[in-house]
């Protein structure tokens, strides 16, 4: 919602530039305007709010398995009993996600707590990557 409220934004501003009143005073239709000067505007905003999109996602995810919900919430197997009693389910974790690293240190935190602060110093580099990647796109496009 916020990434379509600032192209929304973005394009009532163009929408009142006297180059827009001037093709649509020579004649150009909405699809002309919309292509040769609305699209030029918007498409340099994608790059900026893909990588903030990122970050923003990459924070929820780590919230999320924080919280004990993972993306690949793994499986239960049952392996079969040497005595032929049975089995014995075993709970399997899934693909590691940074998420489930944070909340495996967090959990073990007393006993070794350069888990959680390995698995935090990590999704605090992914989460800054692609901010920084955000805020330099921004910048080298110098927008306001």
């Amino acid at each position: 919602a916020a990434t379509a409220a600032i192209i929304h934004v973005r394009v009532r501003g163009i929408r009142d530039a006297p180059y827009i009143e001037a093709a649509r005073a020579l004649g150009a239709g909405e699809g002309f305007i919309v292509r040769r000067h609305v699209v030029p505007h918007v498409r340099t905003l994608i790059p900026i709010l893909a990588a903030f999109e990122i970050g923003g996602s990459l924070l929820l995810l780590g919230e999320l398995g924080f919280l004990g919900f993972y993306l690949n919430g793994g499986a239960t197997r049952f392996v079969a009993r040497a005595d032929s009693a049975g089995a014995w389910a075993v709970s399997v974790a899934g693909t590691p996600e940074l998420g489930q690293l944070l909340s495996g240190g967090w959990q073990n935190f007393y006993q070794t707590p350069w888990l959680a602060l390995w698995g935090g110093a990590a999704f605090f580099l992914a989460v800054f990557a692609f901010m920084s990647l955000g805020e330099g796109l921004k910048r080298l496009i110098a927008l306001p």
